[in-house]
């Protein structure tokens, strides 16, 4: 894992991790598995095959972050995830470790993970064959239990579209220094 800060071309700060990922990862087949990257407040850009959306910082601000993968590593066993967090120039040790277990969390990268992985591909080689085997989830249980909860009870439309609203909410409290929920 590594850290660049510093911005690209004169543009807004940023600041750059990375995170190893086994050679048959692939980032477009892990975040796109199923209908949840197209739920607020994810943004998936097919284009450039990056995921965008907001993370928590350990103090609980929210950053804007950019998930791609890097493929043209070939003298690596291991690809890289680049994660460019937008309008931060510095970031501590421990919001970095903060950040890439919720990147971890999301892709399923975990050593658990990777090996139940693999033991569904030994059952069904044509799953492998596919990329199928990890479904993409949210960087919280919470904001897991939150779309689960609306896609249950309000369809695929209508909970896209409460989670749009609420996204947009929590995006104008966090300017104003609002807390969206308080227990």
């Amino acid at each position: 894992m590594a850290t660049d800060n510093g911005s690209e071309g004169g543009g807004c700060p940023e600041c750059k991790l990375t995170l190893p990922v086994k050679q048959t990862f692939d980032l477009e087949k892990a975040v796109c598995s199923y209908g949840f990257f197209m739920m607020a407040p994810n943004l998936w850009i097919p284009s450039t095959c990056t995921l965008q959306r907001p993370l928590r910082l350990r103090d609980e601000r929210s950053v804007m972050v950019c998930i791609s993968q890097d493929k043209l590593i070939s003298s690596s066993l291991n690809l890289l995830i680049r994660v460019r967090l937008l309008g931060l120039e510095t970031l501590t040790n421990e919001d970095e470790q903060y950040l890439l277990a919720q990147v971890s969390r999301m892709l399923r990268l975990s050593e658990m993970e990777e090996s139940a992985i693999s033991e569904f591909h030994e059952l069904h080689l044509e799953a492998e064959a596919k990329g199928f085997g990890r479904l993409f989830r949210s960087p919280t249980l919470f904001e897991d239990i939150v779309k689960g909860i609306l896609l249950c009870n309000c369809g695929s439309m209508g909970g896209l579209n409460a989670l749009q609203v609420l996204f947009k909410e929590k995006l104008k409290r966090s300017m104003e220094n609002m807390p969206l929920f308080s227990f």
